[in-house]
């Protein structure tokens, strides 16, 4: 996912190649929630973490620490973990 873009199911494959399997906002295999990251580059929380339900009731947003202002990119998410980058 990317701010500038809508979510992407990825999918790896046996050869270790990513595959794009569908883009789309209602592309929320496993869980059935959406998921998202923000970051304010002024003041902390610098990066939040949160996520909506599938009734899309906002879930408590959960602060990443972080030392200084970060300018997010983009973010993955796997069953049990979210990556940012």
């Amino acid at each position: 996912m990317s701010k500038d873009d809508i979510p992407h199911h990825m999918k790896i494959t046996s050869s270790g190649d990513v595959k794009t399997v569908r883009s789309s906002p209602e592309a929320r295999p496993v869980f059935d929630e959406l998921f998202s990251l923000s970051y304010d580059d002024v003041q902390r929380p610098y990066l939040k973490y949160f996520r909506f339900s599938p009734e899309m009731v906002k879930w408590d947003e959960v602060e990443i620490p972080l030392a200084e202002p970060t300018m997010m990119h983009d973010f993955a998410i796997t069953e049990n973990y979210v990556v940012q980058s």
